[in-house]
């Protein structure tokens, strides 16, 4: 094997690794979201994954491959769910609610964000009570901002900038 044959199959393996990485985070981004519904026992049809660097198509519903992409500055993986949530199911306003994910594969575990700057997790396993903790976190403090929705309204603070773990309402 000459030299250029050595740099190509070298190229090769990088490929198949990468692609390997890849398809092992979109799996990791898959579990985590279902993972998530599951503890909130939430129906499918009320959450969404989407991308949260490119800009969303209307109508498209996306898989993970879709929505999860890899940030150019960070170098981390990131996604969003929307979550439509309601008094009702058939009485409306519905409400969008976003949460914004961050993660990369860190040996055998994951760490994930909720948005750039917001709580960290480290998510070892494959197993379900893997995603206890941030699945728990993420439940309470979405429901400490229903709660005290009131308060910070009679406080003057904004509706529209993302909560410390990367949510806001969506319009």
């Amino acid at each position: 094997m000459n030299r250029f044959e050595e740099l190509c199959e070298s190229y090769a393996d990088a490929r198949k690794n990468f692609f390997a990485y890849r398809d092992e985070c979109f799996s990791f981004g898959g579990r985590l979201v279902g993972s998530l519904l599951r503890f909130l026992e939430c129906p499918q049809s009320q959450a969404e994954m989407v991308p949260v660097i490119s800009e969303r198509k209307t109508g498209w519903r996306y898989s993970p491959q879709g929505a999860i992409e890899l940030g150019e500055d960070d170098q981390l993986w990131h996604f969003g769910l929307i979550l439509t949530l309601y008094e009702k199911p058939n009485v409306h306003p519905h409400g969008l609610y976003l949460l914004h994910f961050t993660f990369q594969k860190s040996g055998d575990s994951f760490v994930v964000k909720l948005a750039p700057d917001g709580k960290q997790f480290t998510i070892t396993g494959t197993e379900a009570s893997a995603f206890d903790e941030i699945d728990l976190s993420i439940f309470e403090t979405m429901k400490d901002y229903f709660d005290s929705g009131l308060q910070r309204f009679i406080e003057g603070e904004r509706e529209d900038k993302l909560m410390p773990i990367g949510f806001a309402p969506k319009a």
